[in-house]
């Protein structure tokens, strides 16, 4: 009862300004307020316009800039594909591989992640997916080592895998024969299919008898629109200045932000989920190439834009046409990460060491399987990513303006209060 009084409290004075079954939203700063049929945040009180918070502690650009640059190395120039990638499951497990490794092999990956420091990247995890938002987002790490050695392993690898009671550390751990691959490959697939709600199933995994560790890390983030797009529409999408096919797209006309990146010939638009992620837009202008400017783009464009949203106080309408897509991809980080600098861990040059009297080891392969959705709804993305070891200048628009994706474009799913981003893809083709 007292916990009504109080709610009853906290929003009598906001009730003055609501609609009748209007839903509270909660801003950067936790405040409450309410939306208006033009798309303005209306809070109670005199408290009427938004007004730019104080952003919370941020991780460094670091984060971002990696995404990026994986991003950028995992494509394909000039291909004719689609593909998506989740930047925060390999950094995730790379920031963990770093602390295991001494020499170049550690150097190596810490000036391609430019971050170092898994614990706190533990704790902001943990405090991106408990915040009670209008979203779900669950972000899984699981070891599995072979079960014949678990008894020596090293101790930051023992209390996860033992599950001894000092391990505080959100991390699963599986002892599984690695002799036995059809074993292991349903305790892996079981582990995936909970950690992404059934959205992925039977994945495709890289090990064999010769693999002593397994580290997966997933993704999996469920997120509705703030503002409902219309019903489905088929219009004109443009693969090249030659061919033009028709596909599926969604409309809808509010007060969203957006802009230009002059510096590589290109728009932006945000468009808000109900929580504290935005789905940013971005396609080319002026006759410029979605590979030249991916190619061009850096963490920094990504945190500008992210800064607009949050601090930019004037909302323009924009007509968004957006075509609705399903991505389900499998992309080798080995390459990729390799053409980041990270060369060492992939070879018998490796110092990673997992077992106190076993060998050093070295990554075999870094595979990662994403899948991606976007419709009138909202969102629904997932990921896993293993690594499996063997022995050895934005400028925001201030018009009315139309939004019409009908070319190639990219989009990336960011968490607006930490500026990082969970999903990247390039979208060639939105048929396929």
């Amino acid at each position: 009862m007292n916990l009504v009084l109080e709610l009853l409290c906290t929003f009598c004075a906001l009730m003055a300004v609501c609609v009748a079954g209007q839903d509270f939203y909660y801003d950067e700063r936790g405040k409450t307020y309410v939306i208006d049929p033009y798309g303005n945040r209306r809070y109670s009180g005199s408290e009427t316009r938004y007004t730019p918070p104080p952003r919370p502690d941020r991780p460094k650009e670091e984060i971002l800039n990696f995404a990026i640059n994986l991003f950028r190395n995992v494509e394909n120039q000039g291909a004719r594909e689609n593909y998506v990638v989740a930047p925060l499951s390999p950094q995730i497990l790379l920031s963990f591989l770093a602390n295991e490794c001494s020499g170049d092999t550690k150097k190596q990956i810490v000036d391609a992640t430019e971050y170092n420091n898994s614990k706190e990247l533990e704790k902001l995890l943990n405090k991106m997916q408990g915040d009670g938002t209008k979203r779900e987002l669950k972000i899984g790490n699981a070891f599995f080592v072979n079960s014949k050695l678990q008894n020596s392993l090293k101790n930051s690898f023992d209390v996860v895998i033992n599950k001894k009671p000092r391990n505080k550390r959100p991390i699963d751990g599986f002892a599984v024969d690695f002799n036995d691959i059809r074993g292991t490959k349903k305790t892996y697939n079981e582990w995936v299919n909970n950690q992404t709600h059934g959205a992925l199933k039977d994945v495709q995994s890289d090990f064999d008898q010769n693999t002593e560790l397994l580290l997966a890390s997933t993704v999996y983030f469920r997120g509705q629109w703030l503002f409902t797009f219309n019903s489905t529409q088929t219009s004109d999408f443009n693969l090249s200045p030659n061919e033009t096919v028709q596909v599926d797209t969604m409309r809808i006309r509010k007060k969203f932000h957006s802009g230009t990146f002059d510096n590589i010939k290109a728009r932006w638009a945000a468009i808000p989920y109900n929580s504290t992620e935005s789905m940013i837009v971005v396609m080319p202008k002026d006759g410029e190439t979605l590979d030249n400017v991916i190619e061009k783009m850096t963490g920094y464009d990504i945190k500008d834009i992210v800064d607009v949203v949050i601090g930019y106080p004037t909302l323009n309408f924009v007509n968004i046409t957006l075509p609705k897509f399903k991505l389900k991809t499998t992309v080798q980080l080995t390459e990729p990460l390799k053409k980041m600098g990270i060369n060492d861990l992939f070879t018998q040059k490796s110092t990673l060491k997992v077992y106190d009297n076993g060998p050093t080891m070295k990554i075999g392969s870094a595979l990662q399987q994403s899948f991606l959705e976007v419709d009138e709804n909202g969102s629904v993305g997932a990921s896993t990513t293993t690594f499996s070891a063997i022995a050895l200048t934005v400028q925001p628009e201030t018009k009315h303006t139309d939004f019409i994706v009908n070319q190639p474009f990219a989009v990336f799913i960011v968490d607006r209060r930490y500026a990082v981003p969970y999903f990247m893809a390039k979208i060639y083709d939105p048929r396929k």
